[in-house]
C-alpha cells in the first residue's frame, strides 16, 4: 500500500494533479474568452506545447519593473498576493503539451493542426494566410498558489513578424470559477 501510494504522489508531482490540470484549461479559456471579447475572429491558433520562458523572464517579486502598464500594478500590492509571488520560484516551471481541453474547443486551432500562419510572397512582407484568426498564442505553465485560490500565467500573443506582445495575468478562484484579478503588459513590440 504504501509503495502504491508513493507511486501515485510521484506521478502527480511529475505530471501535475488532475486538479490542476482542470484549473489551468479553465484559466486559459478565461484567457481567450477575454482577450477575444471586443474581436470578431472566428479561432484563435494556440501553440501546441506551453512555454515557461516569459514567465521565467520575469521578476514576481518586484512586478513593477515588468510592466508597460503600472495602472494595474496596485491591485498587486495586497500582502496575500505579494506573498504568493515573492514564493514563486519562475526558473524551474516544465514546459506541458497541451490538448483540446478548452472550455471553448469551436474558437480553437493548434499550430499543427493549421501549420504556416503567413505566406511569404515574392518582393513584399509575408501575408496572413489566415485572416480570421487572432494570432497565435503561446502560453505559459499555470502557477498556482499553495491553497489553489491564486494563479499566474502569462499569454505571448504573435501577430505578426513585428506585432507581438506578453501579458501576465493574475487570477483568483472564487467558488469553482477563476476570475482575471489584474493583468500587466509586460512586452510589445
Amino acid at each position: 500500500m504504501k509503495i502504491l501510494l508513493s507511486i501515485i504522489l510521484v506521478v502527480n508531482s511529475f505530471f501535475g494533479s488532475s486538479e490542476e490540470t482542470v484549473n489551468s484549461y479553465s484559466i486559459y479559456s478565461k484567457v481567450i474568452n477575454r482577450m477575444t471579447l471586443d474581436h470578431q475572429y472566428s479561432f484563435v491558433i494556440i501553440s501546441d506545447s506551453t512555454s515557461s520562458r516569459q514567465l521565467a523572464t520575469l521578476d514576481l517579486k518586484d512586478i513593477q519593473n515588468n510592466t508597460l502598464d503600472s495602472s494595474a500594478i496596485g491591485r498587486l500590492n495586497n500582502p496575500v498576493w505579494k506573498k504568493f509571488l515573492s514564493n514563486v520560484d519562475v526558473n524551474n516551471i516544465p514546459n506541458q503539451k497541451l490538448t483540446k481541453s478548452f472550455d471553448n474547443n469551436k474558437k480553437i486551432r493548434f499550430v499543427s493542426e493549421v501549420k504556416d500562419f503567413y505566406q511569404q510572397r515574392a518582393n513584399s512582407s509575408p501575408k496572413r494566410k489566415y485572416k480570421n484568426a487572432y494570432g497565435t498564442f503561446i502560453f505559459s505553465p499555470v502557477v498556482f498558489s499553495e491553497d489553489g485560490n491564486k494563479a499566474v500565467c502569462t499569454l505571448h500573443i504573435f501577430q505578426g513578424p513585428e506585432a507581438a506582445s506578453t501579458t501576465v495575468f493574475f487570477l483568483e478562484k472564487d467558488k469553482d470559477d477563476w476570475n482575471i484579478y489584474t493583468r500587466i503588459l509586460s512586452s510589445i513590440s
